[in-house]
């Protein structure tokens, strides 16, 4: 049975995080927002403290340094208050293919409880203006809220991100009646299994190494099926892993003594080994 979407509570998502890949980066600040229809039924934000540095790239996108979030709650904590918080509620963000690499993440690697309610498709503001506004010239945060003529605009910071996004998402979905339809609406399905790596290595086990190169930043050995050097091994030193919906994700890495950041989609990966470790 459908859904009608005036009864369905929603939560609009956007973190800040210390780089641009999962694995590698960790999210720094959170924000969500719980709302039904255009009422806003609650709201939860938190800084979270980095263990692994900030790239000087990041700090300068949202002004948040490791200074200013060194008593910051530990990500583990943050975690199990946004499943709390969550519920069984759907996620909407912008670009939150972006955002779910990162939750997805840390939520199998952290948290040992049942999440289950997160296992489902999830919307995209991104996605949906893609579909459902094909003409605009630019698909950004800030584009569409200059086309709603929002007064509030994205300032790279989680909670007023979210809360432009949910207010985007709000004049997007005027013209629906049930979840089921915007869904089908958006055309693609943002569902957590294409950003579970768990889920990924029960048919592709080479994820597992490229997670665990990631993970410790130690040099990976690949086969790829393009390229000058076609189903060789090649040495890599990995930059992140970032997981997208249907097969779309890619594995980003340097050559040895390059710096130049290269994309490895993880169909065209046929194996994957950890030097001295055998798969």
């Amino acid at each position: 049975m459908s859904s009608s979407l005036s009864d369905q509570t929603i939560v609009a998502l956007d973190f800040e995080t210390t780089g641009k890949y999962p694995l590698t980066s960790e999210i720094c600040e959170v924000a969500l927002i719980k709302f039904k229809g255009d009422q806003v039924l609650d709201r939860f934000e938190s800084y979270v403290r980095p263990l692994k540095g900030m790239t000087k790239e990041s700090e300068k996108v949202h002004g948040l340094s490791l200074e200013s979030l060194k008593n910051a709650p530990d990500i583990k904590d943050v975690l199990k208050d946004m499943l709390e918080f969550i519920g069984d509620a759907p996620l909407v963000g912008h670009n939150i293919t972006f955002d779910l690499g990162f939750l997805a993440y840390e939520f199998e690697r952290l948290i040992k409880t049942d999440f289950s309610s997160l296992k489902r498709s999830h919307l995209c503001t991104s996605y949906l203006s893609l579909s459902l506004w094909p003409k605009l010239r630019s698909h950004r945060l800030i584009h569409l809220a200059q086309h709603i003529e929002l007064n509030l605009k994205p300032n790279h910071r989680a909670m007023q991100d979210a809360e432009v996004c949910m207010l985007v998402f709000l004049e997007l979905i005027k013209n629906f009646n049930s979840l089921e339809e915007l869904l089908e609406a958006q055309k693609v399905d943002l569902n957590y299994k294409y950003f579970s790596i768990s889920e990924l290595s029960k048919s592709k086990k080479f994820i597992l190494e490229l997670a665990t190169s990631c993970e410790n930043l130690k040099e990976v050995e690949i086969k790829y099926s393009k390229g000058s050097k076609k189903n060789q091994w090649r040495t890599l030193n990995p930059k992140g892993l970032v997981l997208k919906e249907n097969e779309l994700g890619f594995f980003v890495a340097t050559d040895p003594g390059d710096q130049q950041t290269k994309r490895f989609m993880l169909s065209k990966i046929l194996e994957a080994r950890i030097p001295n470790k055998r798969l």
